[in-house]
């Protein structure tokens, strides 16, 4: 028998000799090299079809900052980013000419607004939302939800800060804005007292008919954009819609706009009543 001779079947080599027992091992490397005794679904890749169950609404991948095997992890299974690094943070995207990428900076991956922060305020003198945080949105908007005064024919009041809210601007002549209100007596529409000087900007209407209301039914819902908040060079500037329910009650339905009458960095908005406390919550949104 030639030296390396061995079974076909791949049992045991015909020989025992520490110089045949290594031809052998060589010769059934070699042989492996070729394929040949390989499953062609292993060859060719594993088919999808031949993976275990994946659980329903999965992706596979390693959650996890070590090595190990692969997850089946879930929407709910990854942890939610709530404050974006746009210098750090990624998104992973399809690109059809490079493939799967990776994409920087993401307030400019999908221009639209991003929810930054909540909160609220419960029979308080005021509600401040501090702006420092968020100095990459110029832009920023807030939606303020069931704000209800505790004084009855009161105004919803709106101050800037340039110091992280450790005090709000609050001169005779910080501000002005022009507001316009309509009710659904259809009584006319009314300017809620649009001024050039004012130590701050009334959101709601000044006009006694179409002040709020304190009962609890009567909740008012406003929406504030505010512009150029991070330049010092420009007055901040904001635009804003309510809706609310006066002492009488009728519908009252306004818009507005408003100034700082000076230019300058505003790192802070606070909300009070012209008159006792506020209750409300808001969110606040990067305007990408």
């Amino acid at each position: 028998m030639a030296l390396g001779d061995f079974d076909s079947r791949w049992k045991n080599p015909q020989g025992n000799t520490p110089e045949l027992l290594y031809l052998w091992a060589q010769d059934l490397i070699k042989e492996l090299r070729k394929g040949d005794y390989i499953s062609s679904s292993i060859a060719s890749g594993i088919a999808n079809s031949e993976l275990a169950d994946m659980a329903a609404w999965t992706i596979k991948l390693r959650n996890s900052a070590t090595a190990g095997d692969p997850q089946d992890v879930t929407i709910n299974g990854l942890t939610e980013e709530t404050s974006i690094d746009t210098a750090a943070d990624f998104f992973m995207m399809w690109d059809a000419s490079a493939g799967v990428m990776r994409k920087a900076k993401p307030n400019n991956f999908a221009p639209g607004m991003r929810l930054l922060t909540s909160g609220s305020a419960s029979n308080a003198a005021s509600l401040d939302v501090v702006l420092t945080s968020y100095t990459a949105y110029q832009t920023v908007m807030l939606v303020l939800n069931d704000v209800i005064p505790q004084t009855d024919d009161t105004q919803l009041l709106m101050r800037f800060s340039t110091n992280g809210g450790s005090s709000y601007d609050s001169g005779a002549n910080d501000y002005q804005y022009a507001t316009v209100a309509a009710n659904s007596n259809l009584t006319g529409v009314s300017v809620g007292s649009a001024t050039v000087g004012t130590s701050s900007i009334s959101l709601s209407s000044a006009t006694a008919a179409n002040k709020l209301s304190s009962d609890a039914g009567a909740h008012a819902e406003f929406v504030i954009t505010i512009f150029n908040r991070t330049n010092a060079s420009r007055k901040t500037q904001i635009i804003y819609q309510g809706g609310y329910v006066n002492t009488t009650p009728i519908t009252i339905s306004l818009t507005g706009s408003g100034f700082r009458n000076a230019a300058q960095d505003t790192d802070a908005v606070t909300f009070l009543m012209s008159s006792g406390n506020i209750n409300a919550s808001y969110k606040l949104y990067g305007l990408d």
